[in-house]
């Protein structure tokens, strides 16, 4: 975009800017912007550094949450063991650092920034009724967090699905919740402390509207601690073949850690034993693995999980191909998601497909801070992905849109059309080149741009190219040819006998293509000044053909003048930077 009059900042060949360069002569590099959009997003190769990663960051190997009072309470580490509010201290003081992030390849795709700013742990994301549901974990005083959509970009103020607990359990710890439809109605799963002893279960509520409330079925939990370990948590449903499954942590236990049950039916009651799928490999896994999610694919059916500590940037997202339902399954190597460009310690992944067929995955990260302790908060991510291939991968669907408009105006030459990015919500940043050079930015509100550029006379070619939101792409949108005429135009279009006899009336229009004020005509009869007058009459015609421009270009007038045969001519009077234009010269005969 134009940084001064006769400057303008050129593009690297991957479209990011550089240093800033005066353009030749044929250019004025005057940009008049509907809306200036912001600099254009990181390229391929380079990296924004937020200034929370230039430093060690202290963070507690685990966090507090918060009740409905708003008191500190235990959280989880990565095992399901409870951890005290003062132990968070206690790691805090102790001066843990971040780990370095991943090295990773000079063209990756970047991830994308929050779409929610609020607490959001654990995402699930259910796509229903033309709208989209958001639960996770409990976070301020609400059990189960439920956030609604109409977009999937801009999320509403959440609610509280499960406002009331069952009797044998308590506030404060109702972890990774997940929602299926199934038979008619929708069932939320969720992982609930037993206030007894401290442990974790998994139940069932059901409802008919996807927001809730949801209302518990039954007296006890769906699913408690069957194969050891200190309870069972992270419940995710997947129905597939007239099936229903359930899959889960068993927090603690040694060997499996992520689980498999077949429910019935209906979703509400168990009707198989727990198959064990997958265990902790070391290495980046670190401590252990949690929040299973199956997904079928093209390929496949394929389980996503997390792993190491949910607490720092170390917490990231792994896969594995499963041959069915109920395993086996086998992990797909190294993170597939981990922390890089800010989005610090991502995990706690869903997947949901939208309105348009695309799969997206619904996860969290650190947003403000690593960690609680930090004044972080664990916040909503959502990126576009195709499973269709032998591995996950993330997409990026380039911006598209059009040239509509490329025409003289007041002021210069409007450039105006339309652009999208699929991939966010955001206004797309537009770059406008004239003659291969690029002259400036615009953003598109609400899809459509408009900018207003001062080109000097000529003959000259505009393009439009849209800035992809991670810097992927930069597609053209379409390119026009004009030519640039300062000078004013216009016609005689009557001229003739008056109204009265000794009369001579004429008639036209007149325009300068630099203003929409009304431009000074003069007539001339027998080559004496006539008469001075404003073409400022109503000419809807004019307005018309000329859009950008008022209708009140039209001029007229009659003047008293001898029988007999006269020259009439008219000219428009330029802005005083061109010579005046000769709208033209009419024979008449007065009697």
């Amino acid at each position: 975009m134009a940084n001064a009059a006769g400057v303008v900042l050129t593009m690297s060949p991957h479209g990011g800017r550089v240093q800033g360069r005066a353009l030749p002569l044929v250019l004025a590099a005057v940009v008049v912007a509907t809306s200036v959009g912001a600099p254009s997003a990181l390229r391929i190769g380079q990296r924004q550094v937020d200034a929370g990663e230039l430093g060690g960051i202290v963070v507690p190997e685990s966090a507090p949450t918060f009740s409905a009072t708003g008191a500190p309470t235990v959280e989880r580490s990565i095992d399901g063991t409870a951890v005290a509010a003062a132990t968070v201290e206690a790691q805090a003081a102790a001066d843990i650092r971040q780990p370095p992030p991943l090295p990773l390849p000079p063209d990756h795709q970047p991830l994308r920034p929050a779409v929610a700013p609020f607490d959001f742990p654990d995402p699930w994301v259910l796509a229903a009724n033309g709208r989209y549901y958001a639960f996770a974990t409990n976070a301020g005083g609400r059990n189960v967090q439920v956030s609604v959509s109409d977009d999937v970009f801009t999320w509403a103020t959440p609610g509280d699905a499960l406002p009331t607990l069952p009797l044998w359990s308590r506030p404060g710890q109702a972890w990774a919740p997940a929602v299926a439809a199934i038979g008619g109605r929708y069932v939320l799963y969720v992982s609930l402390p037993v206030a007894a002893d401290d442990t974790q279960c998994i139940d069932r509520f059901v409802a008919d509207d996807p927001a809730g409330p949801y209302a518990p079925v039954g007296d006890v939990p769906l699913l408690c601690n069957t194969v050891g370990g200190s309870g069972v948590i992270d419940p995710s449903p997947f129905v597939a073949d007239g099936r229903v499954f359930l899959y889960w942590k068993s927090a603690g236990s040694r060997g499996a850690e992520l689980y498999v049950t077949e429910l019935s039916a209906d979703g509400l009651q168990t009707t198989g034993d727990p198959h064990g799928l997958l265990g902790t490999s070391g290495g980046w896994e670190g401590g252990g693995i949690e929040n299973p999610v199956m997904v079928r694919a093209a390929g496949g059916d394929m389980l996503f999980y997390s792993a190491n500590w949910w607490t720092d940037s170390r917490y990231s997202m792994g896969w594995a191909r499963c041959d069915g339902p109920l395993g086996p399954c086998t992990k797909g190597g190294g993170p597939w998601l981990a922390s890089r460009d800010g989005v610090s310690g991502p995990g706690g992944g869903s997947f949901f497909t939208d309105g348009g067929g695309q799969q997206w995955v619904a996860f969290h990260a650190w947003g403000g801070g690593v960690g609680y302790g930090r004044g972080g908060q664990r916040q909503l991510h959502l990126e576009p992905v195709d499973l269709s291939g032998r591995a996950p991968a993330f997409v990026d669907r380039a911006p598209t849109g059009s040239l509509d408009a490329v025409q003289r105006v007041p002021g210069g030459v409007l450039v105006a059309g339309s652009a999208h990015d699929a991939d966010t919500a955001r206004p797309v940043d537009v770059e406008v080149r004239v003659n291969g050079w690029p002259l400036g930015g615009v953003a598109a509100d609400g899809r459509r741009y408009a900018s207003v550029v001062a080109l000097a006379p000529g003959h000259h070619t505009v393009c439009v190219n849209a800035d992809d939101d991670v810097g992927m792409s930069m597609p053209e949108l379409g390119c026009a040819a004009i030519d640039v005429v300062d000078t004013a135009s216009g016609a005689v279009e009557l001229a003739g006998q008056g109204g009265a006899p000794g009369t001579l009336q004429a008639a036209g229009w007149a325009l300068d293509p630099d203003t929409d004020a009304p431009v000074p005509v003069d007539v001339y009869v027998d080559r004496v000044l006539a008469q001075s007058l404003l073409a400022a009459g109503d000419r809807p015609d004019v307005g018309a053909a000329h859009p950008g421009y008022s209708a009140a270009h039209g001029w007229a007038i009659e003047v008293a003048v001898a029988p007999g045969q006269h020259d009439l001519c008219a000219y428009a009077a330029d802005d005083g930077t061109e010579p005046s234009t000769n709208l033209g010269c009419v024979l008449v005969t007065v009697t």
